[in-house]
């Protein structure tokens, strides 16, 4: 797996000065290993083909590795954003 990936819930917490929550929008549709793949964030379709994928990245080069490898399994990116604390992306404005 990835180092770019979230950190669990405890983590965040207790590193609230690192890192950002973010959430990533993305064209196309994750297959069963995809979906594995992004097991610690959460996934949120919505459309015919986007999907939103909201987590936790320590950094800017660990948001960055992400998106190239988001690109190579084919997911067109449509949009990144930081979250606040009161936010929980997208599909629930």
């Amino acid at each position: 797996m990835p180092a770019a990936r979230g950190h669990s819930s405890d983590e965040r917490a207790s590193r609230s000065g690192d890192g950002a929550r973010y959430e990533i929008v993305v064209r196309g549709q994750l297959g069963r290993a995809l979906s594995v793949w992004f097991s610690e964030m959460e996934i949120r379709s919505f459309g015919d083909d986007e999907i939103s994928v909201v987590g936790y990245f320590k950094d800017q080069a660990a948001l960055q590795g992400f998106l190239v490898e988001m690109g190579d399994f084919g997911l067109e990116l449509s949009s990144v954003r930081t979250l606040h604390e009161d936010e929980s992306g997208t599909t629930e404005e």
